[in-house]
């Protein structure tokens, strides 16, 4: 099981939306067994919930609920047990090497990871189409993340073809 950690500065907007994207998406494509995910901030407001506009637009426009989430601070024990930490910025992986130097290698900002270039802004205090636009950009990520990973399994002949062939079909066909 790949264990993956979405960071962001407070773990009450992005990382948390990424979080609960990346859940929707694994039982989606019934990946649960394969990924374990968690969230964290780099600052961490300690039980902070997230805004209003997170909640409104992981609902409306996901289906998600995220009324439960609360925030919390990375620590070096998260560090140490993830596999892939992915974060919002660039100086987010710099913020992490202060955490643990474990981070270093396997710390990543996600939109690079995934092929793309920039940051991924942080919408506190901004409109809610500043929040809308923020998790459609956090959900086209992860499903580049979720492809990559699985294109991954399949080279290392983790998974027959025939298993990505069923995943991608059962993805394509939920979106519709």
């Amino acid at each position: 099981m790949k264990k993956i950690m979405f960071v962001c500065a407070g773990n009450t907007c992005r990382s948390a939306m990424a979080e609960q994207l990346f859940l929707k998406k694994i039982k989606e494509r019934n990946l649960q067994d394969k990924f374990s995910v968690r969230s964290a901030g780099i600052i961490g407001f300690s039980n902070a919930a997230s805004p209003d506009e997170v909640r409104k637009v992981m609902m409306d426009e996901y289906g998600i609920d995220i009324s439960a989430h609360r925030a919390r601070r990375v620590n070096e024990k998260d560090v140490d047990e993830m596999d892939l930490i992915l974060t919002m910025t660039k100086g987010q992986v710099i913020g992490l090497l202060g955490v643990s130097l474990d981070s270093k290698g396997k710390t990543y900002p996600l939109k690079e990871y995934v092929g793309l270039t920039g940051n991924i802004d942080d919408p506190f205090g901004e409109s809610l189409e500043v929040y809308s636009a923020c998790a459609k950009e956090l959900n086209h990520c992860i499903d580049l993340l979720l492809d990559k990973e699985v294109k991954e399994w399949l080279r290392l002949g983790l998974i027959m073809e025939d298993t990505y062939w069923k995943m991608k079909l059962s993805k394509s066909l939920k979106e519709k």
